[in-house]
């Protein structure tokens, strides 16, 4: 899906459907001009009941889809361009009928997403059209594990929505349906990324949105690779369930512990079940997420194997191996040091980032800021002295000065 094509047929709209059923009965193997689908189209043709030519056009889908796969995408586009440059007064109706024909039928995926992006490209950017045409080549491709043809255009999205007029519960269900569709591809961080905004999009009808964010809990905790709970945790639609039981168990991987965690799973075992955790797994992100703590609580500090033993409940054997897998899920940078037993932490990714935070970033940034400015003075201080020092020499004639300013 990439900008707007054009596809042409020549000939009237007559002269272009009489040509389309010409084609296709030489697909069903009939005579040609003598065959009881050309003669039943002309004769449409000839009362100029367009509409009902091209009804029958697009019904013909299935049998367009079982020619040669070569032969395939050029039928459609043969059939696009008849439908488009046609007399029919309906043509956005047949063209979601075609749609709907290659999301239902079975096989052919690339050939079927393939047609269903020159379909996109052919429309004018601001067809309403091209939403339900990327709502179709989502489904194919998550019907067939080909997720990686919508990846893609994941970027794109925002400024489609515009170009479309979408309204906002065409908005939303678009969201939905990419947060559901990407997780089911595990495409785990861009599921979480339309999670976000489908909820996001409730943020003045904080209720409606509160049994799908009682869901998306569950599923972001399930998601491999997703760290990150804040920005779920500050939605509205999320706030409201801070009474119940599941905003309990999203507080801890917010900002709890392992310690937390068991005490937690011990008091609600039905609830694990009933949303359908691995607990192998949640305890395993929930070391992750404690080790990440630990980080940012001993920053530049040496840690001690029997301090991460403690908070992770494992082993001493088994520190380096977790401690790479939170690197490795880019939470620290860590230096091993195997002879004292001790982890140092350079960088830890903070699970919250509170006004404390904030306050200490400020505070490191004028700290930089002034190192910068001293470095700025030291530098100009240093061209006035080297060239005071090339015209005493003689060798120059001309002064600079130098006025260092900065603006970090």
């Amino acid at each position: 899906m990439e900008n707007v094509n054009t596809i042409f047929v020549e000939g009237s709209p007559d002269v272009q459907a009489l040509d389309f059923a010409s084609y296709v009965s030489d697909i069903k193997g009939e005579s040609g001009e003598t065959s009881p689908y050309f003669v039943e189209i002309k004769a449409l043709v000839e009362a100029e009941k367009f509409d009902e030519v091209y009804q029958k056009f697009v019904g013909e889908s299935d049998l367009l889809l079982s020619i040669e796969d070569q032969e395939i995408e050029l039928a459609f586009n043969h059939l696009l361009a008849v439908l488009i440059g046609g007399q029919s007064t309906t043509s956005e109706s047949l063209l979601q009928q075609l749609v709907d024909a290659l999301v239902k039928a079975e096989g052919k995926a690339n050939i079927r997403l393939q047609i269903l992006s020159n379909f996109f490209n052919v429309l004018p950017v601001s067809s309403p059209l091209r939403y339900n045409i990327f709502v179709a080549v989502i489904n194919v491709a998550s019907q067939n594990n080909r997720m990686e043809a919508v990846s893609t255009q994941l970027k794109s999205i925002k400024s489609w929505l515009q170009e479309w007029n979408s309204s906002k519960e065409q908005t939303r269900e678009l969201y939905r349906l990419l947060s559901e569709k990407l997780n089911a591809a595990q495409y785990y961080k861009q599921s979480y990324e339309f999670t976000l905004k489908y909820l996001t999009s409730f943020e003045s009808e904080a209720e409606e949105g509160k049994e799908f964010a009682k869901k998306a809990i569950a599923e972001v905790i399930k998601m491999p690779g997703v760290f990150q709970f804040e920005d779920l945790a500050k939605l509205p639609s999320v706030q409201l369930l801070k009474d119940e039981t599941i905003f309990s168990l999203l507080s801890i991987f917010l900002s709890g512990n392992l310690k937390e965690y068991r005490k937690f799973i011990s008091e609600n075992a039905q609830l694990s079940q009933e949303l359908g955790f691995n607990e192998e797994d949640n305890v395993s992100k929930i070391r992750m997420l404690t080790l990440a703590s630990l980080g940012s609580e001993h920053l530049g500090k040496e840690l001690s194997y029997s301090a991460v033993c403690e908070a992770l409940e494992i082993d001493a054997e088994e520190v380096e191996f977790w401690v790479i897998d939170v690197v490795r899920a880019g939470l620290i940078e860590a230096k091993l040091n195997q002879l004292n037993e001790t982890v140092t932490i350079s960088r830890s990714t903070r699970r919250i980032f509170s006004t404390n935070d904030w306050k200490e970033l400020s505070t490191k940034m004028k700290g930089w800021k002034q190192s910068l400015s001293d470095i700025l003075k030291v530098i100009s201080n240093a061209k006035v002295i080297a060239q005071s020092s090339v015209n005493a020499n003689g060798n120059a004639s001309v002064s600079i000065t130098t006025n260092a300013t900065t603006n970090a």
